[in-house]
């Protein structure tokens, strides 16, 4: 079973797969592909890609990141989870995050200021990763049997709480211009 979450779409859907698994699209400009082991033995695949950012100052950054950042925000992040027969469970995970490109034109101090945003960006990219991962461990207390999709829902709607508590990271620091 295959149950993929993209904010973008609301209405997700488990696709029944074969138990042998599926076989993942291979993502054009994926910089690496972090695998960690969760615990119970969950396999987790993170995948991070950038896009590039120019501008003079950091209205300009914030901007741009606004204009080609995925679906109008500065990151953005796609969780899978899929299961087999035996229950052997694997999340994976790709995290969109801004970079400067060769026409950031920015002081130090902006610059600085970007990479602080960048970090607390992440952080907060890596913590919808942790909405999928716990899908994925009720998935597997459930024996990866019964009402899953159900359960996908209230991972869901958590999903999009934590995003509305922090503004979509604003007040996490994740984004440059906040007023």
């Amino acid at each position: 079973m295959l149950i993929k979450y993209d904010p973008a779409i609301v209405d997700c859907t488990a696709i029944p797969q074969e138990p042998t698994g599926i076989i993942a699209a291979v993502l054009a400009f994926a910089l690496f592909a972090t695998p960690i082991l969760a615990q119970d033995d969950i396999k987790v695949d993170v995948t991070y890609e950038s896009y590039e950012v120019g501008g003079d100052d950091l209205y300009e950054i914030q901007a741009a990141m606004n204009a080609e950042g995925p679906y109008g925000f500065p990151a953005y992040t796609t969780w899978n989870v899929k299961w087999t027969a035996a229950c052997e469970i694997s999340v994976t995970a790709t995290i969109v995050l801004p970079d400067l490109g060769p026409d950031a034109d920015l002081s130090e101090e902006d610059e600085a200021t970007f990479h602080i945003m960048l970090e607390n960006l992440e952080e907060h990219e890596n913590n919808h990763v942790e909405f999928g991962i716990g899908f994925a461990r009720d998935v597997q207390a459930m024996g990866c049997r019964g009402d899953t999709a159900s359960v996908h829902q209230e991972w869901l709607a958590e999903e999009r709480a934590y995003d509305a508590d922090t503004e979509h990271g604003r007040t996490e620091g994740a984004w440059l211009i906040t007023d």
